[in-house]
């Protein structure tokens, strides 16, 4: 038994890591995003450059948007499921006194709209690129 509890142990502080390294992730994506969507704005001419160069540039600042609520978005899912694994943790511990028992190892997974979130920034940010590439192109 004790041979399950140190794998569970590893498990569960390889899980923390991960969880800090992606929420590191996404809140480096969003200061690139919202400083990249802060320069665009400020610094962006008033200077006709046509309607297909307007539009492109009104595309990425759509898509940094976007990219920058979805973003949002996975940052909150992982307090969410902290949250609902503490909730888990309660239930069982809980359940485990009133039964007279051990208390069992509680799983939390992360919500599909996560996935869906992930998914769509990184959509996002690779397409919001790719405009800037475009509308660099557009106005010179």
């Amino acid at each position: 038994m004790t041979n399950y509890n140190t794998v569970f142990e590893q498990l569960t502080e390889l899980t923390e890591k991960i969880g800090e390294r992606q929420s590191e992730w996404f809140r480096h994506l969003l200061l690139i995003a919202s400083s990249l969507l802060g320069i665009l704005v400020s610094l962006h001419s008033k200077t006709d450059n046509g309607y297909s160069a307007r539009l492109i540039f009104l595309l990425v600042v759509f898509f940094l948007m976007f990219g920058i609520l979805t973003g949002s978005l996975c940052l909150y899912a992982e307090i969410h499921a902290m949250k609902k694994a503490k909730r888990l943790y309660i239930e069982e511990a809980k359940n485990s006194l009133a039964e007279n028992r051990d208390i069992q190892a509680v799983f939390s997974k992360k919500p599909l709209w996560f996935s869906v979130c992930q998914v769509s920034t990184y959509i996002i940010f690779s397409g919001s690129v790719m405009l800037l590439a475009v509308y660099e192109l557009l106005i010179y």
